[in-house]
C-alpha cells in the first residue's frame, strides 16, 4: 500500500469526521409539519383513510380496504424514505452543502476526496 495514499485517506477521514461533528442538528418538526408534507392529492383511494402519528412520529394507518391500506402505507413509506434517499445520494456525490449550507463545504471536500462514484458507470 502506498504510504501517501494512506496518509491522504486518513487526513480525508479526519476532515470528514470533523465536518460531521460541526454540523447543526436539524430543527425538530412538529406533527403538523409532518402531516402537511404528505402528498395525498391524486392518491387512488376507494374510501377515506386515516393516517395518525404518535408523539414519536410513528405512523398508524386505518383503512376500510386492503387496497387503501396498501396505498396509504406506500405514501407514508415514500414520505419517510425520501429524505433518507436524498441525504445518501448527496453524501455519495459530495453535495451536502446544498442541503446544510456553508457548514457542509468542508464535508463536501472530504467526501469528494473519497470519490465514491469513481467506479460507478455513468
Amino acid at each position: 500500500m502506498n504510504i501517501r495514499r494512506a496518509i491522504r485517506g486518513a487526513s480525508s477521514f479526519a476532515i470528514l469526521t470533523r465536518a460531521i461533528l460541526k454540523t447543526r442538528k436539524p430543527r425538530k418538526r412538529t406533527l403538523e409539519d409532518r402531516l402537511r408534507q404528505i402528498p395525498l392529492d391524486g392518491a387512488p383511494l376507494e374510501k377515506a383513510v386515516t393516517i395518525r402519528w404518535n408523539d414519536r412520529h410513528v405512523p398508524f394507518i386505518e383503512a376500510h380496504t386492503d387496497h387503501d391500506c396498501a396505498v396509504a402505507l406506500g405514501i407514508v413509506h415514500a414520505h419517510l424514505r425520501l429524505g433518507q434517499l436524498e441525504l445518501m445520494r448527496r453524501l455519495s456525490q459530495g453535495r451536502m452543502a446544498e442541503m446544510i449550507g456553508p457548514a457542509g463545504v468542508e464535508l463536501d471536500h472530504a467526501l469528494r476526496a473519497f470519490n465514491f462514484t469513481r467506479d460507478i458507470p455513468a
